[in-house]
């Protein structure tokens, strides 16, 4: 399984690096991703067991119809269809949870599980027919909002289990590396180190921060959030959407037209034409 040689070859380089030198390992793993093939005993954990419906908005009858060629990106699916692909995801997630376990015990097994940074993403999510959409590039929850765990070493003056509210982005990996590695950050670059929000400091943050898409099967958009609200502009076809996560975090509900939140919707519009402009 591609996991399973992408955690290997990490393992040897790990096994076979000088160890006198600093390093810094990048490990890519392409799944949880389609094609959907997890081992099929990680499959038959899930097989079984029953799983909640995809959630699907009251905004996305516009994408209610059957699904007409494989590389749809909207549409529906019989629920026996969603319901497998969906396992098929999550044992896919289980598999790779396995394989950075093994990568973190070679570090533990080599010494330098203490001594190392740990940073952990993802580039997207799946919608897997969330909302009637599948794939990827649109700005809704199950696509766009993905994993950031970083666990330092023992040398950084961190609490344990601290979590962070801001909103941060993959842009903000490189400054934070460089800034670890006593490397200077350049002028130009948009991110910031994460380092104060790691150490529990009260820092000077971005109030929210902006994502885009264009070129991608019709689904071209702006969007705007601070992980609390967010305010999305579908380019293709001008439509607006508008979602207050903290009260509706599966974005079932487009408040853009709902006059209780017409406020807040001008202050995310005039955000996102502010950087647009």
């Amino acid at each position: 399984h591609p996991n399973t040689w992408t955690a290997q070859t990490a393992i040897d380089c790990l096994r076979h690096r000088d160890p006198t030198r600093p390093f810094f390992l990048q490990v890519g793993f392409h799944r949880p991703h389609p094609p959907l093939d997890p081992p099929i005993e990680y499959f038959r954990r899930y097989e079984s067991r029953e799983i909640p419906p995809v959630p699907v908005g009251d905004w996305a009858s516009d994408f209610d119809q059957p699904v007409q060629r494989v590389d749809a990106s909207t549409g529906t699916l019989p629920r026996h269809a969603i319901d497998r692909s969906r396992r098929a995801y999550y044992a896919q997630i289980t598999h790779l949870d396995y394989q950075i376990g093994r990568l973190l015990d070679c570090l533990r097994r080599i010494g330098e599980l203490a001594n190392t940074w740990i940073i952990f993403t993802s580039d997207h999510g799946e919608l897997l027919g969330d909302h009637n959409h599948f794939r990827k590039v649109v700005a809704l929850e199950g696509s766009a909002k993905v994993p950031f765990i970083v666990r330092p070493p023992g040398s950084f003056d961190a609490p344990r289990g601290l979590r962070r509210d801001e909103p941060i982005s993959h842009y903000d990996v490189m400054p934070t590396v460089l800034r670890q590695a006593g490397i200077e950050v350049p002028e130009e670059v948009f991110g910031q180190s994460l380092e104060p929000l790691m150490a529990g400091e009260d820092a000077s943050w971005r109030e929210f921060m902006h994502g885009e898409h264009s070129g991608f099967a019709d689904q071209g958009n702006q969007f705007v959030t601070d992980g609390r609200e967010k305010f999305i502009w579908l380019t293709e076809s001008g439509r607006e959407l508008f979602f207050s996560l903290e009260e509706d975090p599966q974005e079932l509900h487009d408040r853009s037209a709902d006059p209780a939140y017409a406020e807040r919707v001008t202050l995310w519009r005039s955000r996102l034409a502010q950087i647009l402009n």
